[in-house]
């Protein structure tokens, strides 16, 4: 029976397309992610740079003597 199976899907063209398909919702979802990450990391890339100016804000306050 397994291996049946196993001949069926080797040279099944319908197993072939199948595969093809799974793997292109695979590709799709994967580019989808990746964009998605993308734009996570422009987000995140500019809150660190408007903390790295908060801080040099905060400190040249404090060593001026403006922070209270």
């Amino acid at each position: 029976m397994i291996i049946g199976r196993i001949n069926a899907g080797s040279g099944d063209p319908a197993y072939k397309g199948n595969r093809a398909g799974a793997v292109g919702r695979v590709s799709s979802r994967g580019v989808g992610r990746l964009s998605a990450v993308e734009e996570l990391e422009k987000v995140v890339s500019a809150n660190l740079q408007r903390a790295s100016h908060l801080l040099q804000a905060i400190l040249q306050k404090a060593f001026t003597g403006e922070l209270v």
